[in-house]
């Protein structure tokens, strides 16, 4: 039978008696002991969990890597390869390590944050 008109529809209230509890219940943004939960993410390079706010993203689609990887990755395009990977007419910059090719690079502040001074200054 179609319904054409709101009258005609009943809504009877959610029963929630068959609903149990949780067994523990824990702080709110935390666990039963007070510590704050942590988000993790996984590194899209060498898949180890790290926190999220210990990542670094490229600019364009986002791909999370831990700071190890980035770290040894520019490492080695700015010491070995000597080429950084994407060039602009006004600046050189590092390009994504995603498998996918992706040819994005990574805000400043991220890479000054991760980088040692060395690094940035070559």
């Amino acid at each position: 039978e179609e319904v054409n008109d709101l009258e005609d529809v009943s809504i009877s209230p959610l029963d929630t008696s068959a609903v149990s509890p949780p067994q523990s219940q824990s702080t709110p943004g935390g666990d039963d002991d007070g510590n704050l939960k942590v988000a993790m993410m996984e590194c899209q390079c060498c898949y180890v969990e790290t926190e999220l706010e210990d990542m670094v993203s490229c600019r364009e689609k986002g791909h999370l890597f831990c700071q190890t990887c980035l770290r040894k990755y520019v490492e080695e395009r700015v010491f070995g390869l000597g080429n950084l990977g994407i060039t602009t007419s006004t600046t050189f910059e590092i390009s994504c390590l995603h498998s996918s090719g992706c040819t994005s690079g990574f805000p400043k502040g991220q890479m000054q944050r991760v980088l040692p001074e060395k690094v940035m200054t070559k």
